[in-house]
């Protein structure tokens, strides 16, 4: 983790639950796992909770029912698709480019 586009679940397991059940894990949705620093940015005012469910796309208002199984089995799947040698990707970077620029901010080195 984390995961989704602003970080909201830290284990992959959480990411796909919300994704099965997107308006019961929107008004239960636990602010505590966030750094606190970032609790104040949970919107989870009723306003807020009833537009949003009121945009939701029909795609997701009926979405797949899977047993405990099936999304340890998904977990699992998607958790294949990440090579570890995706961690570090410093060797994809150019020494130089075309228009002869430097790189300014080089990746720092990871442990």
């Amino acid at each position: 983790g984390p995961y989704m586009h602003n970080g909201a679940y830290r284990s992959l397991e959480a990411a796909i639950r919300h994704q099965l059940d997107p308006v019961g894990s929107l008004e239960n949705y636990d602010r505590t796992q966030l750094e606190p620093e970032f609790r104040g940015a949970v919107h989870d005012e009723p306003k807020i909770l009833k537009d949003v469910k009121r945009t939701l796309s029909p795609l997701m208002k009926s979405p797949p029912a899977l047993t405990d199984a099936e999304v340890a089995d998904l977990v699992a799947f998607l958790k294949s698709l990440t090579s570890p040698s995706a961690r570090d990707l410093r060797r994809f970077i150019p020494e130089s480019v075309p228009s002869g620029l430097t790189m300014v901010d080089p990746i720092p080195e990871t442990d």
